[in-house]
């Protein structure tokens, strides 16, 4: 998923995510991926959402990625 991570960044492309966050919950949304970035040994993906809301997605409780037309 990596790669589609890098395309869509440089493309400006939207992606359909499914995602653990901090308390476990999974969510699924439309965002658009702005960057990767390493922090603590961890790997993100910052994203903003349709409200303008910026987040940090560990890569790893990423479960599914779907590029948006």
């Amino acid at each position: 998923m990596y790669d589609t991570y890098e395309i869509a960044i440089m493309h400006g492309e939207l992606l359909q995510l499914v995602w653990k966050d901090e308390t476990n919950q999974h969510n699924i949304s439309v965002l658009k991926p702005l960057d990767l970035q390493t922090c603590e040994g961890a790997e993100f993906l910052v994203a903003r959402t349709d409200k303008g809301e910026t987040l940090h997605l560990r890569l790893d409780h990423i479960h599914s990625c779907k590029t948006i037309d």
